[in-house]
């Protein structure tokens, strides 16, 4: 009897809690309907049964509360990053907030649930912040507040060093990055959390694209190009030999970034222009203008503007002439053939033109007599031109040259050559001024463009020691030098008070010879010997750097 009364009363229970069950569920059926799910957490708050309206406001409370703490997480590894901390707010990492999406999210929570689950207030669902990320905008915001932790990697760098005649590599740096991928995931994902929580910003290192072993096999390759011998010949002879400054200045790394490597090349547009350039000063010729000139000669106007008595005009200066000068014995030459000079002490260097006669190309703009207006001369010509030559195929020895040394292979080139025709270039008034040297008639004569101003009768080199023929420039000038000539490293002369020295290729120069006076005859070791008052008149008249012509 007792255990059927106790098993009734099991009955009962059972249905009232059924019955309670059923009532709760049909209750939850219809509040729910329009109601957030029970157990429903919203970052963080539960809001299970609000409404629409109230997990709507309870939303823009949580996000309006949001403050998040950054820290910098440095997983990079690289050394002297700051350490970089950052109170934001989620507007200030330009996040724009959905209330109406958050409301309906929350409502939606437990909407792929079964029924039971979805009004059971023991089963937890969760819900986040309905955000709208633009990661442009965010990861600019990220990179505005932690810049200072970004360091840019630098690619390793193959540099010929020509000290040491061969290829270097620097190597590359390590740069960092931050890990905005990650840092968006976790936004996106429901990062956000009421109140003050604190976020990372990770830091991971940035190495450069192509690695120093890379680098390093590159400049391997490279030095073995760069052996390569790459000699040009003609006549049938190697005439010149590319040096290794010279290879090495054609060779280039580009930076395959993809591949992780330097690609190793030879330029060829720059072996065409060391072909055009420094080869063409070992191998070719330029061309040599052919230089003329329609004189007018100051110096002949002076001589027909004398006074009717034959006077001569006060300041004017009379020709020079071979056949007044006196024969007198040779006392030797101040100047060294092989280059070779010393000072004694007493000279001084000047650098510059000192006490030029600006009045020079008048040759009498402050005489008070007359002077005739001088009429040009017929043309003659001053120094005759020569043919240069030109290397005819530049393009395809650079790809010659280029084929051969990334094979690591010698190569010997045979230049086809084209004449270049000189031209002739007429001395005008424009041309300045300049030296000419007659080695025919021992004279040298000064010009201003086509005026002739001044005649003087020198003695040049001897036949066994001749002065140099061709175009020079006054490079250096003394007033006073003792003159050593040296042969074969023994001292053959030694000339003490040479004055007015005007030096214009080597140890080649114009001076004056006090030792002789027989002017008009070849008589030095390859100087131009002069009066002691025309070589200081030269010497006054000509800075550094003017143009002297010496030919037969």
């Amino acid at each position: 009897m007792t255990k059927t009364k106790g098993f009734r009363i099991f009955i009962i229970a059972v249905a009232c809690a059924l019955g309670a069950l059923c009532a709760y569920l049909i209750w939850a059926y219809d509040h729910y309907s329009d109601h957030v799910p029970p157990g429903t957490m919203l970052a963080g708050e539960d809001v299970g049964g609000y409404t629409f309206d109230e997990a709507k406001a309870t939303g823009q409370e949580i996000y309006d509360s949001i403050v998040m703490d950054l820290a910098l997480a440095d997983d990079s590894g690289v050394a002297s990053v700051p350490a970089i901390t950052k109170t934001l707010t989620a507007d200030d990492l330009g996040i724009v907030f959905d209330a109406d999406a958050t409301a309906q999210a929350a409502m939606d929570s437990a909407a792929d649930e079964w029924f039971i689950s979805k009004v059971n207030p023991f089963v937890q669902k969760s819900s986040g912040l309905s955000i709208v990320v633009d990661d442009a905008a965010t990861t600019a915001k990220i990179e505005e507040y932690f810049g200072d932790a970004v360091f840019k990697n630098k690619l390793p760098k193959v540099k010929y060093d020509k000290k040491e005649k061969a290829f270097t590599v620097t190597a590359g740096v390590v740069g960092t990055s931050l890990d905005m991928e990650r840092f968006l995931t976790e936004l996106k994902g429901g990062a956000l959390r009421a109140g003050e929580s604190e976020y990372d910003v990770h830091l991971n290192p940035l190495p450069p694209a192509i690695s120093d072993e890379a680098a390093i096999e590159a400049k391997d390759i490279a030095d073995k190009a760069m052996k390569s011998k790459v000699n040009f010949k003609k006549d049938g002879k190697v005439a010149y030999k590319a040096s290794r400054n010279s290879k090495a200045s054609w060779i280039t790394f580009t930076a395959d970034k993809e591949g992780g490597k330097y690609d190793v090349g030879v330029d060829t547009e720059k072996v065409a222009e060391f072909l055009k350039t420094t080869a063409s000063e070992n191998l070719v010729e330029e061309p040599l203008p052919r230089l003329v000139v329609k004189e007018i000669d100051i110096e002949g106007a002076k001589a027909k503007a004398k006074k009717p008595d034959g006077a001569t005009p006060a300041g004017a200066d009379e020709p020079a002439d071979a056949d007044d000068q006196k024969d007198e014995p040779a006392k030797g030459d101040g100047n060294g053939t092989d280059g070779t000079a010393s000072a004694d002490g007493e000279g001084s260097d000047e650098k510059g033109s000192k006490g030029a006669d600006e009045n020079a190309a008048g040759g009498a703009a402050d005489e008070t007599a007359p002077v005739t207006e001088p009429a040009p001369k017929p043309e003659r010509m001053v120094r005759d031109g020569k043919d240069g030559l030109a290397i005819a195929n530049r393009d395809e020895l650079a790809n010659q040259i280029k084929d051969r040394m990334l094979a690591f292979k010698n190569i010997e080139l045979n230049p086809q050559y084209e004449t270049i025709p000189f031209e002739t270039e007429e001395i005008g008034p424009d041309f300045g001024k300049w030296i000419e040297t007659d080695l025919t008639h021992q004279r040298t004569y000064l010009w201003d463009g086509n005026r002739k101003l001044k005649t003087f009768v020198v003695s040049t080199g001897r036949d066994a020691t001749p002065t140099i023929v061709g175009t020079f420039y006054i490079y250096m000038k003394r007033s006073l030098h003792t003159m050593i000539g040296y042969e074969n490293g023994k001292k053959i002369y030694e000339t003490p008070n040479v004055r007015w020295i005007s030096y214009f290729s080597g140890a080649y120069a114009y001076h004056a010879a006090y030792w002789h006076n027989n002017f008009g005859r070849q008589m030095s070791h390859g100087c131009v010997n002069m009066k002691t008052p025309e070589a200081k008149y030269l010497y006054d008249w000509a800075p550094v750097g003017t143009k002297t012509i010496v030919h037969y």
